[in-house]
């Protein structure tokens, strides 16, 4: 009896293995013109429903070279407007064709265009008035001395009062004049514009940025006379706006800064940069000129970070993602928004190391350095009315800022903004500091279960929940309690076979041949076990969700070139760097071919994307140099978070 009892052990033991390898390997494979601007279509399915303008503003690359000055390149500008009764959109538009409703858009987005150009031409801190280009009002204000009044027009004005209004509203934290500090740690638009010869506007506190190796730290004395509570301060009477006879003017009434650097004594000037504000500002100029024309129908994009947006196709919500702080080629959540101004912020998008340590570009102007709180990406919304996307805009910056605390103190203080927090506490863990309501949120579950969801409602207040685990936590107890069983159960089956072959070898032989080894009764009970142990790994797998979005990334450039959203049935296209994007639409079947010339070659990927039921996404034919065949390395994926990468196209399809 002891002898077959330990032949059945090792068998089921084997059996186990298999059927669990089986599970596991059938399971879902997871990851873990001439203008200035370019006009094209919106397709949503077989259907056209609107048309897009973007290009580069803001430094854009058109003033690259100019007398030797390399300009940094500019933000990328998008503006969509969708069919409605003011303005149909029902077939592909061919701007360079000639009716009524292209003739209507074209005027349209060229008064947009002057929009974006007007704002860009009065808060660019690096237009002097030189080689051929204006000098704008933030120019003006920062060469201006102390007590010294200067004439602005009223867009800066009313940009510079909102600044002042969030400035005051965050005890400081939002801070346009905190610029030279900005400056002094290597993220301004100065740093990033350069004469080949002369250098441009060269500071005496400049150091040598190391290609690869980060920016070289300033010295504490810059940093210390640069965060002065005086020198920094925005306040209405350090920097006094005025109207007068309708015109406009600001008084620049803060003492320079002086620092004693190598037995030299320099004078620095306050700097103020409207950059956090004017982003969002000129969405808001476009939603309101666009609702004047009865358009409510839209959605701009400004940076990729301040939004303004009406209704979608058919007076539908637009679906917003926030880009995972942690691992910003995914998105952590998504969330339907209407009729909002919007705005993204993280610590992810511009940063440097130095020794081991991350400086990102968002400074806290009290202390003077890089934001060290919690806060790694922050999302923030409100009603579309007035100048939402410049306020959070500036909300978003302060938000950055805060450590835990203030960020629920401040959603516990405006319960019309909506925000999400992603961050990491002093505990190490991710956790999501929102008001959004948790059920309405889209997940992506690759990225957003490592984050717990950490405020909760108590007594009419939101607070911090400190035992709050992320999803992916919880699961950890079980896995290992799993696994150490199944080195129990291996260690005991070595053991016992160990002893069964140096005491009866040869008896063990003798008697196997003559004895049944396996009863029904014991095959019952090895069939539940081995259920148990595969229904025990269902219980610790992550669960699964369903593909609502497609999107095609060139891996060089992180350009998106391609979303397909399934909820809405509406196509994205974004022909960059000499891609191009082509759809053919078959009843169910979407097909997408992604195609660039590569050394007098016609390289493609082309992707097949079945609706039908639950959404399958399935690389189906490519030609990437010599890989023809490399599709048939690619399985169908079937749940989002799954990823498809053609490593020498540089391509990458994913699921969410």
């Amino acid at each position: 009896m002891e002898k077959d009892w330990c032949k059945k052990t090792l068998i089921f033991f084997v059996v186990a293995l298999l059927v669990v390898a089986s599970f596991t390997f059938v399971q879902p494979v997871q990851a873990v013109s001439n203008e200035p601007y370019y006009l094209q279509s919106i397709a949503s399915g077989n259907k056209f429903v609107g048309a897009r303008m973007y290009g580069n503003y803001f430094a854009n690359d058109n003033l690259t070279n100019v007398d030797g000055i390399y300009m940094a390149m500019g933000v990328p500008v998008s503006v969509e407007i969708y069919t409605s009764d003011k303005l149909p959109i029902d077939s592909k538009l061919d701007f360079s064709q000639q009716n009524p409703i292209i003739a209507q858009l074209k005027e349209i987005f060229a008064q947009i265009n002057d929009i974006i150009v007007s704002i860009d031409n009065l808060t660019n801190p690096m237009y002097n008035g030189q080689n051929g280009l204006p000098q704008s009002d933030v120019f003006k204000y920062n060469n201006a001395t102390t007590g010294q009044e200067v004439e602005i027009s009223s867009d800066t004005y009313t940009m510079l009062q909102l600044a002042q209004q969030c400035y005051l509203q965050t005890e400081g934290l939002f801070n346009p004049c905190a610029y030279r500090l900005v400056d002094l740690w290597g993220f301004s638009s100065r740093v990033f514009t350069y004469n080949l010869t002369t250098g441009c506007y060269a500071q005496p506190y400049d150091r040598t940025f190391v290609e690869g190796g980060g920016y070289q730290l300033p010295t504490d004395n810059y940093v210390q006379a640069f965060s002065d509570e005086q020198f920094v301060s925005f306040a209405p009477s350090s920097v006094v706006l005025e109207e007068r006879n309708n015109k406009f003017y600001v008084t620049k009434n803060v003492n320079p800064a002086v620092v004693e650097q190598d037995g030299i004594t320099h004078t620095y000037h306050q700097w103020l940069d409207l950059g956090g504000v004017a982003k969002g500002y000129v969405a808001d100029l476009v939603a309101q000129f666009l609702e004047s024309k009865g358009l409510t129908n839209y959605y701009i994009s400004v940076g990729d970070s301040s939004v303004r947006m009406g209704k979608f196709l058919q007076d539908k919500e637009h679906l917003i993602v926030q880009q995972d702080a942690f691992n910003p080629a995914y998105s952590a959540l998504g969330y339907n928004f209407t009729d909002v101004g919007l705005a993204c912020s993280g610590k992810y998008l511009r940063n440097y190391m130095v020794d081991g340590v991350v400086y990102n570009h968002i400074i806290n102007p009290k202390t003077g350095i890089p934001s060290n709180g919690v806060v790694e990406g922050v999302l923030v919304a409100t009603d579309g009315h007035n100048y939402t996307a410049t306020i959070t805009d500036c909300y978003a910056t302060a938000l950055s800022i805060m450590d835990e605390q203030q960020v629920v103190d401040y959603i516990n203080s405006n319960p019309d903004v909506l925000v999400s927090a992603l961050c990491k506490n002093v505990k190490g863990q991710q956790i999501i500091l929102s008001n959004l309501d948790k059920n309405s949120v889209y997940t992506n579950k690759t990225t957003f279960d490592s984050y717990a969801w950490a405020l909760e409602k108590s007594n009419g207040q939101l607070i911090i929940n400190e035992n709050a685990v992320a999803p992916s936590s919880r699961n950890v107890g079980p896995i290992i309690a799993i696994v150490v069983g199944c080195v129990v159960i291996f260690a005991a089956v070595v053991i016992v076979l160990l002893h069964f072959v140096k005491k009866s070898k040869n008896n063990l032989v003798a008697q196997a041949r003559k004895s049944s080894p396996f009863m029904r009764a014991d095959i019952t009970l090895y069939f539940i076990l081995v259920l148990v142990v595969v229904l025990l790994l269902v219980g610790v797998m992550p669960e699964q969700t369903a593909v609502v979005q497609i999107e095609i990334h060139d891996m060089q450039t992180d350009q998106l070139l391609f979303v397909y959203n399934v909820n809405k049935d509406s196509i994205y296209t974004n022909e960059q760097n000499g891609w191009t994007v082509t759809t053919e639409r078959q009843n169910n079947l979407l097909t997408v071919t992604i195609a660039k010339e590569i050394d007098g070659q016609t390289h493609f990927n082309k992707i097949q994307i079945d609706i039908s039921n639950n959404t399958t996404v399935q690389m189906v034919s490519s030609l990437c140099g010599r890989h023809q065949e490399c599709v048939k390395t690619f399985h169908p994926i079937t749940m989002g978070g799954g990823t498809i990468v053609c490593s020498p196209n540089n391509i990458k399809v994913v699921t969410k």
